[in-house]
């Protein structure tokens, strides 16, 4: 009986000792787990914090877009309330100055086309100079009608050309030189009536002049060749022109009676 009860005490002290070892190792697991918890816990924190200010900082840029979008698309609407007014103003046609700035747009339309369409301006100004020597060359070397037909060209392909008060001049000379004087009375009052700053100008006078005196239209001629010595005195015309008008004072002066 005392031998049952020693081994009964000894089997209890044995599971009293079991117990607590196994709380001991229950323990540090549960504290071991509880520790990688924290520190997994801390991980997802600190993940969670950059993420978080990830999205602050995509928030913060999308704001700053829309605020763009906005300014920009504010931008184009007042400019499009400005431009109707003014559209609206420019078809009703109540402003002059509006009516002024559809006209020059107009001109400056028709001038690009019109350049764009048009051949390079020195190919033109080489054309009527060669056309010009052609002409002018005939005329030197006598070849009067061949002369009126270049210059008669040239005045009909340039007659705002670099030469053209000098060519209706010529023009004149070789119609003379062909006995056309009701032609080249026209070339020459042409010139005077067109080219007032022409070098021909006087010429062209003093040879109206000799036309009319030679058709005995005394009082025409003495108008031109008084004209040229207005306007013209010290030209080398003048001298000419003065000689002219003694010789047609001579026509006109009645003759003396015999005694």
């Amino acid at each position: 009986m005392a031998f049952l009860l020693v081994s009964v005490l000894n089997l209890a002290g044995c599971a009293t000792q079991k117990g607590a070892d196994g709380w001991r190792h229950d323990h540090d697991m549960v504290i071991n787990s509880l520790e990688d918890l924290s520190a997994r816990h801390a991980e997802d924190a600190e993940r969670i914090d950059q993420l978080q200010q990830r999205v602050d900082a995509l928030e913060q840029q999308t704001q700053q877009q829309s605020a763009q979008i906005e300014a920009i698309s504010g931008a184009l609407e007042s400019v499009q309330v400005r431009r109707r007014p003014a559209a609206a103003t420019l078809k009703s046609g109540k402003s002059p100055s509006a009516a002024r700035l559809v006209e020059k747009i107009g001109q400056v339309e028709a001038s690009i086309k019109q350049a764009t369409s048009a051949e390079p301006a020195a190919d033109h100004g080489e054309e009527e100079k060669n056309i010009y020597t052609a002409a002018y060359l005939a005329l030197k070397s006598d070849r009067f009608d061949e002369a009126s037909q270049q210059f008669a060209r040239l005045l009909d392909q340039y007659p705002q050309g670099e030469f053209t008060d000098q060519a209706w001049y010529w023009l004149a000379e070789s119609l003379m030189a062909q006995h056309k004087s009701d032609k080249a009375l026209k070339a020459y009052k042409h010139v005077v009536d067109h080219y007032p700053d022409s070098v021909k100008y006087s010429a062209s006078l003093l040879r109206m002049g000799g036309i009319y005196r030679d058709r005995k239209r005394y009082g025409d001629a003495k108008a031109v060749l008084g004209r040229l010595l207005r306007e013209h005195g010290d030209a080398p015309s003048a001298k000419p022109a003065r000689q002219m008008l003694l010789e047609i004072d001579a026509v006109l002066k009645p003759k003396g009676r015999g005694k």
